[in-house]
């Protein structure tokens, strides 16, 4: 049953994307979240924003303590996880309220800003940064959701997203992420670094999240045996905290560098 929680998720965000977006609740800006400052006096270098999965509350990442383990490594970062539901899928507003109501502010306060995206929290993490690129320095995608089912196995066919061709023209919303995804290259300013995790019992776990790891270096991918749910996902998040703290690290400190740089010339 679990195995199929993806799929259905799928399907309603494909039928959700038809239909007016007040059909799935309200969805007030700015949209709300829970914050957690890792100091109460001043301001972190990063921001890291959680967008939740179908059906779960921000508090849900209080509860299994992913911001708690993240924050206890030492790294400097603060932390807000946003009440991103469905409506704001359904009324395509999600990434325009992330990052106009919370990207776009951190970043006129100077901070580094990644997204951790869990299942359709990681589809709304890859819009964020496809729609406004160059606003988001790091992804960490968590059994993401990244489209209809007919793209992602037109993309398989074709024997990858490198390979794959996209039609001309604009295309529906999953064919210009991968449109967009197909291209990734880290080093590049419009492109974030991304980690992926996924449970080899998913239902993405043949299909789906092999696309998106293809594109990545190696080391930027952990699996582990599990279904789609919270069990597989606290293990994962301990499996990659370590190389995300060192990346949220090295990215903060970079652009230190740079700005210094830059006011020294």
């Amino acid at each position: 049953m679990r195995r199929r929680r993806l799929a259905v998720l799928g399907s309603l965000l494909a039928l959700a994307l038809t239909l007016p977006g007040c059909a799935f609740g309200s969805t007030p800006a700015p949209i709300p979240g829970v914050k957690r400052a890792r100091a109460p006096d001043r301001q972190a270098a990063t921001l890291v924003v959680f967008l939740p999965g179908f059906g779960d509350r921000p508090e849900r990442y209080l509860e299994h303590r992913v911001i708690d383990r993240l924050q206890a490594t030492g790294v400097d970062v603060d932390a807000i996880a946003l009440d991103g539901h469905f409506g704001y899928y359904a009324s395509g507003e999600l990434w325009q309220r992330v990052h106009d109501d919370v990207v776009a502010p951190a970043r006129a306060r100077g901070q580094r800003v990644w997204i951790f995206g869990l299942s359709m929290g990681g589809l709304g993490a890859l819009m964020t940064a496809s729609q406004r690129r160059g606003t988001v320095d790091g992804i960490v995608l968590m059994s993401p959701y990244t489209g209809r089912r007919r793209t992602t196995r037109a993309i398989a066919r074709a024997g990858g997203p490198r390979a794959w061709r996209p039609p001309q023209g604009p295309g529906r919303w999953d064919v210009e992420l991968w449109r967009w995804l197909r291209d990734y290259d880290a080093s590049a300013p419009e492109y974030p670094e991304i980690f992926l995790g996924y449970g080899l019992d998913e239902s993405g776990a043949d299909g789906n999240f092999p696309l998106i790891a293809s594109l990545l270096p190696a080391d930027r991918v952990y699996t582990r045996a599990g279904p789609h749910d919270w069990s597989t996902w606290n293990q994962l998040w301990d499996d990659m905290l370590s190389e995300v703290v060192r990346a949220i690290e090295r990215d903060a400190s970079s652009a230190s560098a740079a700005t210094a740089a830059t006011r020294a010339g």
